[in-house]
This record gives structure tokens, C-alpha cells and sequence, in this order.
């Protein structure tokens, strides 16, 4: 959206150049390329933005294999009871994080005009992940 209005107002710079005289055509111009380079800085700046939230729900990746692995390890030291009833519900958590890592690959390689929607749902698929993991480890401590 950002994109769109900044768009909008080289194309009306533009169309000022050229109904301008000549001193106002290089001072239209000037505004021109200052126009231009904010429209630069703003990609630039929404380019650190996705790359920053790429990032960071990498690390939060990382923190939840790392959880799913030590849930594992808690679940083999439970009754044979405990280990059937949490099976189905680590296998699901496991394919939960599968489409993670595929949606944070495909994020990753997102234009400008998608990341945000992706970003959206990424995040939302993280919360559930979490609270799956969550429902898991409280059955556990209630076992």
C-alpha cells in the first residue's frame, strides 16, 4: 500500500514535469529524485522489516524443535498410557512445524506485495503450534 501512494506520487510528479517552465522543471525534477530516494527507503526500510521478522520466527523455530525434542524425551520417561495418549498429539505438533519450516522458507523468499499476508499467517500457525505444545506438556504434568 505504502508502495501504491509513493507510486502515485511520481506518477503525478511526473505529470508535472511536464507542464513546468524550465527553472521549474529542474526544481521538479530535484523533487523528482528526492521522491524517488524516499520511495528507495521506503522499500529499504520494509525489506529490514521482513528480514527482521524472518529472523526472529526463525529463532522461535528453533526454540520450538528444540521444546518438541525435549517433549520427546519427557514423553519416554511416562507409562506406556501416557506414550499412546500423547502420540497422536506430538505426530500432529511435528506436522504443524513441518508447514512452518515450509512457510518460513517461503516467506523468506516473498515479494513486497505478499510478505505481509504471509506474515500473518506464519504467526498465526506459531501461536497454535504453541499452544499445541502447551496442551501436550500440560497433560503431561497433569499424568
Amino acid at each position: 500500500m505504502k508502495t501504491r501512494h509513493i507510486l502515485s506520487i511520481l506518477v503525478i510528479s511526473g505529470i508535472t514535469f511536464a507542464s513546468c517552465s524550465e527553472k521549474s522543471k529542474s526544481e521538479a525534477e530535484e523533487l523528482g529524485n528526492k521522491m524517488e530516494q524516499s520511495f528507495e527507503s521506503a522499500k529499504d526500510g520494509l525489506q529490514e522489516t521482513k528480514e527482521d521478522f524472518v529472523e526472529e520466527s526463525r529463532e522461535q523455530f528453533s526454540e520450538l524443535n528444540e521444546k518438541i525434542d525435549q517433549l520427546e524425551e519427557d514423553v519416554k520417561e511416562q507409562s506406556a498410557e501416557v506414550k499412546e495418549e500423547t502420540k497422536d498429539q506430538i505426530a500432529a505438533l511435528k506436522d504443524k512445524r513441518d508447514e512452518l519450516k515450509e512457510d518460513l522458507d517461503e516467506l523468506s523468499e516473498a515479494g513486497e506485495d505478499n510478505w505481509e499476508q504471509m506474515k500473518t499467517a506464519l504467526t498465526k500457525k506459531m501461536k497454535e503450534a504453541k499452544r499445541e505444545y502447551n496442551a501436550i506438556l500440560d497433560e503431561l504434568k497433569t499424568s
